[in-house]
């Protein structure tokens, strides 16, 4: 779009038109230019602020892009992490048995003086 303005508001504004006994009123001319440079100096404006917020979304897109495939990248580690867990909400015999072992464990630590829900 930038490419296809072809004038400036400075170009418009002092822009001469030669004079003609049969031509237009050269201040109503005038007063018309000064609508149309005021019109275009807007535009401009507008395009300017829409091509800098257009620049920050892309910017803030492309770390959201960023973002979105680390987290892809982490859920695949944690996803690959837990394959081995098995699934199922009921107790089992395994279960009580790994809850058994671990509060022999609890114990044995708090005997020795370590709190095992500090232990990271």
């Amino acid at each position: 779009m930038q490419n296809q303005i072809k004038l400036t508001p400075t170009e418009i504004l002092s822009k001469q038109f030669t004079k003609d006994v049969k031509g237009y009123n050269p201040d109503e001319v005038d007063a018309f230019l000064d609508e149309v440079i005021a019109d275009y100096r807007a535009f401009a404006s507008f395009v300017k602020d829409s091509k800098d917020y257009i620049d920050k979304l892309e910017m803030e897109n492309a770390k959201l892009a960023k973002r979105n495939h680390d987290l892809e990248t982490e859920n695949g580690g944690l996803h690959s992490r837990l394959d081995g867990i098995k699934e199922g909400t009921g107790v089992t015999q395994e279960n009580m048995a790994y809850i058994q072992r671990i509060s022999k464990l609890e114990k044995k630590l708090y005997s020795l003086g370590v709190n095992p829900q500090q232990i990271k």
